[in-house]
C-alpha cells in the first residue's frame, strides 16, 4: 500500500504506512508546506493509516485507519478535530480505507 495523500489550500497531507518492517509503521500524518516543501507538523494518530480523502462540503480532512476508526482533521489548524468509530471501514486484507462515503451537508 502506498502512502496516501490530499491537498486542500497551500498544504498536502501524507499519511505514514509503507516501506518500513511491519513493528516499524508509524502511525501518523506530515503536513507538508506545497510552496516549499517542507514539513510544517507531524501529527500522531490513535491508530495506524490508510485512506484519506478531503471533503469540500465539511473542509475536513478525513483519514481511514486499520482498526475502523476515522481521524478527522481540520486544515486551518491541523489539530485532530474526532474521530469516527466504524463498523465499515475494517482491518482486513485487501480492503483498506474509504468506499463510497457520503458526508452530509
Amino acid at each position: 500500500m502506498s502512502p496516501q495523500l490530499t491537498r486542500p489550500g497551500g498544504k498536502a497531507y501524507l499519511t505514514h504506512n509503507d516501506g518500513v518492517p511491519k513493528e516499524q509503521y508509524t502511525k501518523a500524518v506530515s503536513v507538508i508546506n506545497v510552496k516549499n516543501d517542507k514539513v510544517i507538523k507531524t501529527i500522531e494518530l490513535p491508530e495506524l493509516p490508510r485512506d484519506i480523502a478531503y471533503s469540500e462540503a465539511t473542509g475536513m480532512i478525513y483519514i481511514a485507519c486499520v482498526k475502523g476508526t476515522i481521524c478527522i482533521f481540520d486544515p486551518a489548524t491541523d489539530i485532530l478535530a474526532g474521530t469516527i468509530k466504524s463498523e465499515a471501514i475494517q482491518a482486513r486484507s485487501g480492503s483498506w480505507g474509504f468506499g463510497r462515503i457520503k458526508i452530509a451537508e
